[in-house]
């Protein structure tokens, strides 16, 4: 009685289910040929749309179960679509990286029309003070104004409110600290500068 080979067996314990696995020891066992390398092609597009080796036999009752998932082992399907799949996913990352960098040129392109249109009326308006230079381009409310400087101020980057920067003070001030009260008769230094001091006050 013969068996499967090793690596039909190691990769059949991690991806395939238990009918599955069966069908491919009963196939390896009754020494059944491979299926055409056309018909693993053509099953193996099944498989990268997400069909199972069980559903792909159930759909195509010419070809065993067994020879399928042979056919999945020995082909190594799953590592294929995997990179299948990282192959696709590249591809989509750089178009969208691409699609990017083109979103911003247009917008660039667009803004820069913009201020090239307008910015001559702007400048004729300055000096003519004629509301027909403008174009139809004017601040004509209270809540226009404010947009507009609300757009200045985002494109300055003035917009976004700057830390405030605080200064470290001890919570003691040794210099507000009141010298205790002394008791007692002053010294006679103590009353001679006392002395002193209600002279130069008076």
């Amino acid at each position: 009685m013969s068996t499967p080979p090793q690596k039909v067996t190691a990769k059949t314990e991690i991806v395939f289910s238990s009918r599955e696995e069966a069908a491919l020891r009963v196939h390896m066992r009754n020494k059944e040929p491979p299926l055409a390398p056309s018909a693993q092609a053509a099953l193996f597009e099944g498989f990268l749309n997400g069909q199972s080796c069980e559903e792909m036999a159930l759909l195509n009752r010419g070809w065993q179960l067994g020879a399928i998932v042979r056919a999945c082992v020995e082909g190594d399907w799953h590592a294929r679509k995997s990179q299948h799949l990282d192959s696709i996913l590249h591809q989509v990352k750089s178009r969208v990286e691409q699609v990017q960098v083109e979103s911003v040129l247009f917008t660039a392109n667009l803004l820069a029309a913009a201020n090239k249109k307008h910015g001559i009326a702007l400048r004729k308006y300055l000096i003519s003070g004629d509301e027909k230079d403008l174009d139809g381009l004017a601040i004509n409310s209270l809540k226009a104004y404010k947009e507009a400087v609300e757009l200045l101020m985002k494109l300055t980057g003035q917009d976004t409110p700057k830390p405030i920067k605080t200064i470290d003070q001890p919570l003691h001030d040794p210099a507000a600290v009141a010298k205790p009260v002394v008791t007692g008769p002053p010294t006679k230094e103590e009353a001679a500068q006392a002395l002193e001091t209600l002279e130069m006050n008076s």
